[in-house]
């Protein structure tokens, strides 16, 4: 190829301006998806609406075995010398392992969160270890991004699949480069007078966790497929209408979290109820 006199090598600042804005990143993430035994790449790319266009970044399927699961992944490269993502746990680890829907229309299947697995996470920080600053803003976005896509798509199969009795299942999935902790410490010496901890509590590091992103109906809607539940949510899991339980991966984890073992967890998991 580089006998080719149209075909030449980009500059380093052109390298740098491109490694800015994460393609390279998305690529590589395509890359390693196209090796996991039994997933097979739909697209990247992709439009959908959902009160606001978004570009999902991969979408993918899990064809091996009836229900089809589709994943819609988005893809966040953070600094990895100096940025760490700090989540929180959730006070309910109760989650929704994947949504889905069929000739009933939209539903849900949720779960208790089982030792040794990774916690269920109500909110992430993004700390810069350069200036020890911590932002939400990074993850919120990102989760948002993601949750615009993936309703978006549920959305479009919705008007797709129409009458058609065939069932599918929808699963949500955060890759970054950042270290990914939890913080695991009792936080009940956190001062109720000025909100601040004092100690230093114990985090853990992981591989991959679960984030409970809340995401209201977008106020340019006309009407939100998440409010015909069906079953109607009960009681325990009404609050959870509007709030996507995703996944976040560690970039370098993401093929190991897709084993088969995994897929095949997800594509067969039935709703459990809550302790």
């Amino acid at each position: 190829m580089r006998n080719d006199p149209a075909v030449s090598a980009l500059s380093q600042e052109e390298v740098e301006a491109l490694n800015r804005h994460g393609v390279f990143f998305k690529k590589r993430v395509l890359h390693e998806l196209s090796g996991v035994h039994g997933l097979g790449i739909v697209g990247e790319e992709v439009g959908v609406s959902y009160g606001g266009s978004r570009v999902i970044d991969i979408l993918a399927v899990d064809r091996r075995a009836p229900p089809l699961v589709y994943f819609v992944f988005e893809c966040k490269r953070a600094y990895v010398e100096n940025r760490r993502w700090i989540f929180f746990k959730d006070i309910d680890q109760h989650f929704r392992v994947a949504r889905t829907q069929g000739l009933l229309g939209n539903s849900s299947i949720f779960r208790e969160r089982t030792l040794p697995n990774p916690p269920v996470c109500s909110e992430g920080y993004e700390l810069n270890k350069s200036t020890t600053k911590a932002d939400q803003d990074p993850i919120f976005r990102a989760a948002e991004q993601l949750a615009t896509g993936f309703l978006g798509f549920i959305a479009r199969r919705a008007r797709e699949l129409g009458n058609s009795d065939r069932v599918e299942r929808y699963v949500p999935i955060l890759v970054t480069t950042a270290e990914l902790a939890v913080v695991q410490s009792d936080l009940s010496t956190v001062s109720i007078a000025t909100g601040r901890l004092d100690s230093f509590p114990d985090a853990r590091s992981w591989d991959w966790l679960i984030l409970k992103h809340p995401f209201p109906t977008p106020q340019h809607l006309d009407a939100d497929f998440r409010d015909k539940h069906t079953p109607p949510a009960v009681l325990a899991e009404w609050h959870q209408l509007h709030k996507e339980s995703m996944y976040v991966v560690r970039a370098p984890m993401l093929r190991r979290f897709l084993s088969l073992e995994q897929l095949d967890e997800l594509r067969t998991a039935k709703t459990e109820p809550p302790k």
